[in-house]
């Protein structure tokens, strides 16, 4: 079980362009308004994740824009690179209301939870009402920084990379009978469908090396080779064409 996180973001509804943004900096707690007018603060956060999980030196700016100034969250990192320091302030005073000092690791990866939490709740066009689209794309490079047994490639909504990947596979092993495909098969999930419960896996298999799995949650076995209902793909190429693209189209058209 995970302990409670230094860094925890929550965003609310978007409405008339301003998204509600609830900060919370280890017992430091803050809810502001966030407009997407000036700057873009989700694509600042994003970048802030990318830059706390790859290697190098940190030094990131996110600015709120709340009227009639900003709030201005920065992470920098000092002669330790293991730790980051966190400031969050309004940029026309002269000291932040608060300053800590954080893992780098763990606090890229609170970003990216956070990140990955809100762009779930998202419609399925992937864009915040009056604001535009969300950074997705940059979403993705953390994630894959933070989780490297997934391929670092770009997936389509509804498709996403798994959060808690063991839970789905334990499922899978549990759902597939002796005479399904997928029994007794070492299985590495890749990604899930947000509105329906299909989940892409990497199998050892040199003909058919990716199986999407319509996961049952029954949590017990079943019967014959039919289910969980399963399709193979021989390539990457082949599952984006035939099914992640055709699912996306009608995902963004829906």
């Amino acid at each position: 079980m995970p302990g409670p996180r230094d860094l925890e973001l929550l965003f609310g509804p978007a409405r008339a362009g301003w998204l509600p943004v609830s900060v919370r900096l280890a017992a430091h707690r803050e809810t502001l308004d966030a407009s997407g007018v000036l700057n873009d603060p989700l694509a600042e956060l994003a970048e802030a994740a990318v830059s706390l999980v790859e290697p190098g030196p940190v030094k990131s700016t996110v600015r709120i824009f709340s009227e009639p100034g900003w709030d201005v969250l920065t992470f920098r990192t000092e002669s330790a690179e293991e730790r980051v320091i966190v400031e969050l302030g309004d940029s026309r005073a002269g000291a932040p209301r608060f300053r800590g000092s954080f893992g780098r690791r763990e606090t890229g990866e609170d970003l990216v939870h956070a990140l990955l939490e809100y762009e779930r709740c998202l419609p399925r066009s992937g864009t915040i009402e009056g604001w535009g689209s969300f950074p997705s794309g940059k979403l993705r490079r953390a994630l894959a920084a933070v989780a490297p047994d997934v391929p670092v490639r770009e997936f389509l909504l509804p498709w996403t990379a798994i959060e808690s990947p063991h839970r789905v596979v334990e499922e899978v092993k549990a759902e597939v009978g002796e005479h399904h495909p997928l029994y007794r098969v070492e299985l590495s999930i890749r990604a899930g469908c947000l509105d329906t419960d299909d989940f892409l896996f990497e199998t050892p298999s040199a003909c058919c090396p990716l199986a999407v799995v319509h996961v049952t949650w029954s949590g017990s076995r079943e019967r014959g080779r039919r289910f969980p209902t399963t399709t193979f793909y021989r390539t990457w190429r082949e599952w984006e064409e035939t099914c992640m693209r055709p699912d996306h189209t009608e995902y963004v058209g829906g």
